[in-house]
């Protein structure tokens, strides 16, 4: 076979190996934030009804098992379980309870904490040849 043609074959089969890869990372991530935003406003008030669809939709469009979720959800609730709670650096204005949820959720969204978590969970889901 042609060395350049092989090789070339090669290339695009890993880059799109992890192209699905990280799509995967990037799907997990948004689940998490969602996750956080949820679980916080709902301990802020046990009546929070969200109708947002989106970790639903995450796990309809890709392969995830619910092993992996169960993990992920577990991992963000204890990472990020106190996101709710209020500061008191907000005296002057009129807020019975400030809170962060947003801007701290987001942070841990984008942090590399939780990217190498959810690497590491892809990647034992897949040694163990179950879904991911």
């Amino acid at each position: 076979m042609n060395k350049p043609v092989l090789v070339t074959g090669v290339l695009f089969f890993f880059h799109g190996f992890m192209f699905c890869q990280n799509k995967l990372v990037s799907e997990l991530k948004t689940y998490a934030l969602c996750s956080c935003i949820t679980n916080n406003y709902r301990a802020v008030d046990n009546t929070f009804n969200s109708k947002d669809i989106t970790k639903a939709a995450i796990v309809q469009i890709n392969p995830i098992s619910v092993e992996t979720i169960e993990s992920l959800e577990k991992y963000v609730e204890d990472k990020t379980m106190d996101f709710y709670k209020g500061y008191n650096v907000y005296t002057g204005y009129d807020f019975s309870n400030p809170n962060m949820i947003i801007y701290n959720c987001t942070e841990f969204y984008k942090s590399k904490e939780l990217r190498q978590y959810i690497r590491k969970l892809i990647k034992i889901k897949k040694s163990s040849g179950n879904n991911f």
